[in-house]
């Protein structure tokens, strides 16, 4: 199992996503865990934010593969004006799969093979309550092969539609990329959160939190900047260049202590973590690396030039880097996250983040509580509730 990506959108803001366009925004009001969320609401209009994975510079890219899971949750404030599409993965070539959100808030499943042809794969579901968070999974695999291919779509757990030998798949042979929001011009208002991407299996019912810089760390030679210390890259959202740690010597490395497993509310069996630096230089021929540490072992991304303005740049590890082991509480509470410079460049970093994406709440029940609203997943990362 390999996971593409994880989005919980707890940077506050669209640091995660390649590409954004229409009428949204990042709210603290409605939120499945952590901070925030993905707000939706236009007014008969779009709203779309592309998602893809991270290439081993750490830069956003396609990931290219014949088979893909894709999990969100997704709470209906209002239902929209017309049939939309919330949820549209991209092939290598024209057709797509498609999730649709219809006027009864019920979901289809459809394959649209890049001529104004779109086919429905099997019923729609039964209509989803507003005022509740709903775990939607969707797949397709063996996209390349055509008469094997299978597409799926689960709602809270129970498969909805499937549909096999989708023939229309064969010539785009591969998922590389997947569009969030509303794709079809309406009016509502949907909120999206802890987004999981998988090229094996479904991952689940999953969550996306955060830990921030909270201490000084291995090394501290990024000293250019306005401040040299933890507190210059744990704003969220980042502060652009407000504060930030700064280098311009080649070689240079700067390295914090994060949040501990329980400040950051990881609960359950942690599936992978995601290692965000928020970059940009001052012009120039820059290189940059996003590091996460453990123990004495360094993992860096490949050097990268993120040019002048501030970008995100990401790693993901499913294993600890202090052993190779599955990742666990106590490894994840002595890991550091950091930045490399590999030119005389004048380079900056305003953030630092680690995204945990973890299983949860362990009781199904007390699970269901807390996506309806009502139960606070506070309460069971602090132990009071589970």
């Amino acid at each position: 199992m390999a996971r593409l990506n994880v989005i919980g959108f707890e940077t506050g803001d669209y640091s995660e996503t390649d590409f954004q366009n229409g009428t949204g925004s990042i709210s603290t009001t409605q939120k499945r865990t952590g901070a925030y969320s993905l707000r939706a609401n236009p007014t008969t209009s779009t709203l779309l934010f592309r998602l893809k994975t991270h290439d081993a510079t750490g830069a956003f890219a396609t990931w290219n593969t014949a088979n893909i899971y894709f999990t969100f949750y997704l709470w209906i404030a209002s239902a929209p004006s017309a049939k939309t599409t919330i949820l549209e993965v991209e092939s290598a070539g024209p057709s797509q799969l498609r999730v649709k959100l219809d006027t009864d808030n019920t979901l289809t499943l459809v394959y649209f093979n890049g001529a104004a042809v779109q086919t429905q794969i099997g019923s729609a579901s039964a209509a989803l309550s507003t005022g509740a968070w709903h775990l939607i999974e969707v797949k397709g695999t063996a996209l390349a092969t055509g008469g094997s291919s299978v597409a799926e779509l689960k709602l809270n757990g129970s498969v909805v539609a499937t549909g096999t030998g989708l023939t229309v798949m064969v010539t785009p042979a591969n998922s590389t990329h997947a569009y969030i929001g509303m794709i079809d011009a309406a009016t509502a208002d949907l909120y999206f959160d802890d987004i999981v991407i998988d090229d094996a299996a479904y991952p689940g019912a999953r969550q996306v939190n955060i830990l921030k810089p909270r201490a000084a760390g291995a090394s501290a030679q990024w000293a250019t900047g306005t401040s040299a210390l933890f507190s210059a890259v744990n704003e969220v959202p980042h502060d652009s260049d407000t504060t930030y740690i700064g280098s311009v010597t080649s070689g240079n490395a700067s390295s914090f202590a994060m949040d501990s497993s329980a400040t950051g509310g990881v609960v359950g069996t942690i599936g992978v973590i995601k290692t965000v630096g928020i970059f940009r230089d001052e012009g120039g021929a820059s290189s940059m690396s996003v590091r996460l540490r453990n123990g004495a072992t360094n993992r860096d991304t490949t050097a990268v030039d993120p040019g002048a303005t501030y970008v995100a740049l990401a790693r993901l590890d499913a294993t600890d880097p202090n052993g190779g082991g599955a990742w666990t509480s106590g490894g994840l509470d002595t890991i550091e996250a950091g930045a490399v410079n590999s030119a005389a460049v004048a380079a900056r970093c305003t953030a630092l983040y680690v995204m945990v994406e973890c299983a949860g709440t362990p009781s199904s029940k007390v699970h269901q509580l807390v996506d309806a609203g009502l139960v606070d997943r506070g309460l069971i990362s602090a132990g009071l509730v589970g």
